[in-house]
């Protein structure tokens, strides 16, 4: 089993043993929707299709569900949410600049806009990976 195996992410393709794609699984660098070569079976399939690879993406799921992760309804990625603010921050420096009064309310407004999105996708769809729904999201992915 020491044959070159591929990992193909955007279009990009890396070649990696299996040990270094265990590794990566377990680091959350390979997604189970990303493409592998597989040189045993001489054919490509998802990564969680991949049996070598199961028991490695069975742990980083775990270890997050220890964690306190979330999993994004929209795009089935599991991590952690990321703060997004609508709005800009050029606008709010140029009422800030020339208006005070309407500067005032356009950073209130963007203060009370704050939102925990998907890193991954950036939509607010985001479940504890420990709901029932979430467990059902994850059996699907993985």
């Amino acid at each position: 089993m020491s044959g070159k195996w591929v990992l193909r992410i955007e279009d990009k393709d890396y070649a990696a043993t299996l040990e270094q794609l265990r590794a990566w699984v377990t680091e959350g660098r390979v997604q189970p929707q990303f493409y592998v070569f597989n040189p045993t079976l001489d054919r490509w399939a998802y990564a969680k299709e991949i049996e070598e690879l199961k028991p490695q993406f069975l742990a980083f799921v775990q270890s997050r569900q220890r964690h306190g992760s979330s999993i994004c309804t929209a795009c089935g990625k599991v991590g952690n949410p990321i703060t997004h603010t609508k709005g800009s921050i050029f606008i709010e420096l140029v009422l800030w600049l020339c208006f005070l009064i309407p500067g005032i309310l356009y950073s209130l407004w963007r203060m009370t806009t704050k939102e925990k999105v998907c890193r991954y996708c950036r939509k607010a769809s985001l479940i504890p990976i420990n709901s029932p729904q979430g467990q059902q999201i994850l059996a699907r992915t993985i």
